[in-house]
């Protein structure tokens, strides 16, 4: 199987790759392995770019180089200028992890070869982590199916699953005619597992992130002809992957029917004035990175005070995330952050936009351009839709939405993609 290769950029080696592809498959197993491969890989990366002719990746390029850096740079400076509120250098410190780490590979090249073992090792891993998740889950009862380390709960989990599947979804339509059927079967059969897992996760921000994703992929890769059916198929899929876990609906239709439990049981809109009231007091720099739990109700009443206004308990629920990406980082990281996450929004977006052209999709020789725009969309989807509920950008899946980043920007969108 030919792929077409990137054309620039640092070339892995193979240490390179095997500390990239041992991290791709710890990343939702084993904390340890994890952060110990992450500095492996960079360190490897650096060093060799600083001693042998391998180069640091070419020359600055705005649209590939600076949405790193700002996000990097907002996060440092919500810090710096965080007081009285704790400097909570952790938070800048999982930043700095998932942001190197997508930094480092738009940088990279890497072959054929190399860019399917990756894939292959980060479907691996998450199977594994899947049949753990599920014997803890029936056999042992001590947890609820799928669960990270870092994010825990099942609902924050489900987002990993969502960008997996989708990218899995995006290998086989991609790689559909060059596969064997067996490497067929079983990437299908990896996709519907994967599918499952997102319905009994009970988590509707992935699943309102995986559907509009999955249409999408259809629709860019299957041919006209059999968009009809195939579409009319993932309804069928769908409508009995909810019938498979009923709580997503009952939740929702009671939730329609009660505004009161709606507020119960998420409280995002008084999570969202939390957060507002945090960025009204700080707007600059917000309260600093994973401070969002220092807004207590006794902090809130004080800055309503200054103001002249009443703290009324049953307009603001306190804890420590706000539960969407959105006002999470206004809230942390004041409009410095906001402005950083939007322009990274916006080179995402702008690169999706070039999709893969189908004729040339269509030729044996061009088919990397396709895979990696789908990657691509799969962390680009679950990040900023999923965001809308969940924080979506941090620890597990702030590497894995960076490794898509990553490689959609080390690619050169010519010749095999084309304008929207």
């Amino acid at each position: 199987m030919q792929l077409k290769p990137a054309a620039a950029g640092h070339p892995l080696s193979r240490p390179e790759l095997l500390t990239l592809g041992g991290l791709l498959f710890f990343l939702p197993l084993l904390e340890a392995p994890k952060n110990l491969l992450w500095l492996a890989f960079v360190l490897l990366w650096i060093g060799r770019a600083a001693f042998t002719q391998a180069g640091w990746g070419g020359h600055w390029q705005p649209g590939r180089d600076l949405p790193f850096s700002l996000l990097l740079m907002a996060a440092a400076t919500a810090c710096l200028l965080a007081p009285p509120f704790p400097q909570n250098w952790g938070e800048v410190g999982d930043v700095l992890r998932y942001t190197l780490f997508g930094w480092l590979l738009a940088r990279s090249r890497m072959t054929d070869k190399q860019l399917l073992v990756i894939l292959t090792a980060l479907l691996a891993g998450t199977l594994v982590a899947a049949a753990q998740g599920w014997w803890f889950w029936k056999i042992a009862g001590t947890k609820s199916l799928f669960e990270l380390h870092s994010v825990g709960h099942t609902n924050h989990s489900a987002i990993y699953l969502a960008m997996v599947a989708l990218g899995t979804l995006g290998t086989l339509l991609v790689l559909w005619a060059k596969l064997s059927n067996g490497v067929r079967a079983s990437l299908l059969l990896a996709w519907v597992c994967l599918t499952w897992l997102i319905a009994a996760g009970e988590s509707r921000g992935a699943l309102l992130a995986y559907v509009p994703g999955a249409v999408v992929l259809l629709w860019v890769f299957v041919s006209r002809q059999r968009r009809g059916w195939l579409l009319a198929t993932g309804g069928l899929a769908l409508a009995a992957m909810l019938a498979t876990s009923p709580y997503l609906v009952d939740k929702t239709l009671s939730q329609l029917q009660d505004p009161a439990t709606a507020t119960k049981s998420s409280y995002r809109a008084e999570l969202a004035r939390t957060g507002i009231e945090a960025l009204r007091q700080h707007p600059l720099s917000g309260i600093g990175p994973g401070n969002f739990r220092q807004a207590t109700a006794e902090q809130v009443a004080a800055w309503l005070a200054t103001r002249n206004e009443t703290y009324h308990p049953d307009r603001y629920f306190h804890s420590s995330h706000a539960h969407g990406l959105y006002f999470n980082t206004l809230a942390e990281r004041g409009l410095l952050g906001g402005a950083a996450l939007l322009f990274l929004a916006l080179v995402w977006l702008r690169r999706l936009m070039h999709r893969p052209n189908r004729a040339a999709h269509d030729t044996p020789d061009c088919l990397r351009a396709p895979l990696v725009w789908a990657i691509g969309l799969s962390g680009f989807v679950v990040v900023f839709v999923a965001g809308l509920f969940n924080t979506s950008l941090h620890h597990e899946h702030g590497l894995l939405a960076m490794f898509a980043l990553g490689l959609l920007l080390a690619e050169t969108p010519r010749d095999a993609y084309r304008d929207m």
